[in-house]
């Protein structure tokens, strides 16, 4: 475990030597942010999910084209991307006091690796604080995950996962 927890540092490290792509509360007007590309992202800015309050919360189907969301929105940051780091940078996301959607049809996506998210609180959710399918080498440290409806972690299938210095809570 140890080895491991070394060796996802150390990627982390290298990922943060890069040009960071920063994301602010603007990047979630029209729903879920998704990261399909590897790289350095920083939260600027605590977040609150509340995405088109003007088309009934739904999401926009020329850009979320997958079964997932189908009946709304699923995540408020979905990863679908080999090499990430996510610094929450010491903000909150949260979602607004909207429901769940269906996620169920998997197939539909695509399992994530060397994905590193740290630093930061993981508020309000109406299902997982943080979720996914077949993950491996994933850091997740420094972090509070509160308010949420079913889990606070749920990585299924996944594989090298560390969980370092974890608070889970208030469910």
């Amino acid at each position: 475990m140890r080895k491991l927890y070394s060796e996802l540092n150390k990627k982390r490290k290298e990922i943060a030597k890069e040009s960071p792509t920063y994301i602010y509360q603007k990047d979630f007007l029209d729903g879920t942010y998704l990261i399909d590309t590897p790289g350095y992202y920083v939260l600027k800015e605590d977040i609150v999910f509340h995405p088109n309050p003007d088309a009934d919360y739904m999401p926009n189907k020329d850009k979320y084209k997958t079964m997932g969301f189908s009946l709304g929105f699923f995540a408020v940051i979905a990863i679908y991307a080999d090499g990430v780091y996510l610094d929450l940078n010491g903000h909150c996301v949260s979602a607004s006091k909207q429901g769940p959607s269906d996620f169920s049809d998997v197939n539909t996506f695509r399992s994530a690796s060397n994905v590193m998210i740290r630093k930061g609180y993981l508020g309000r959710t109406s299902h997982h604080g943080i979720h996914g399918n077949d993950a491996s080498n994933v850091l997740l440290e420094k972090l509070t995950i509160h308010k949420f409806e079913n889990v606070g972690i749920a990585l299924n299938g996944g594989s090298n996962v560390v969980a370092h210095k974890l608070k889970i809570k208030n469910n």
